[in-house]
């Protein structure tokens, strides 16, 4: 029985890292791409992608790591009036790809 104790606080302490992990790499982008929440809509798809993110990263964490990073470098590369298509586009290979 205490085995199995041991076992759920083990897996509740991988959670807990997983979960502290994605909110560091969601902070992040949230902090370098700050300006995009001064448009609501943009924020609201950014927003989308970050709850689908909170949501599924346990299942395929390198393939969240790789779409955030790009989103970061095509974000900070991107002029102001790409990047609400640019959400957009992301937020459909979230949604096919990482959900």
């Amino acid at each position: 029985m205490a085995a199995k104790n041991f076992e759920s606080e083990s897996d509740e302490s991988e959670l807990e890292e997983e979960g502290a992990e994605i909110e560091d790499i969601i902070g992040e982008i949230a902090s370098e791409c700050s300006a995009i929440f001064d448009n609501p809509e943009n924020g609201d798809l950014l927003s989308q992608i970050f709850e689908m993110a909170r949501g599924h990263y346990d299942k395929d964490r390198k393939g969240w790591d790789e779409l955030l990073s790009d989103l970061k470098t095509v974000l900070a590369a991107t002029d102001d009036d790409d990047i609400h298509d640019i959400l957009q586009d992301y937020n459909r290979k979230v949604k096919l790809e990482l959900s």
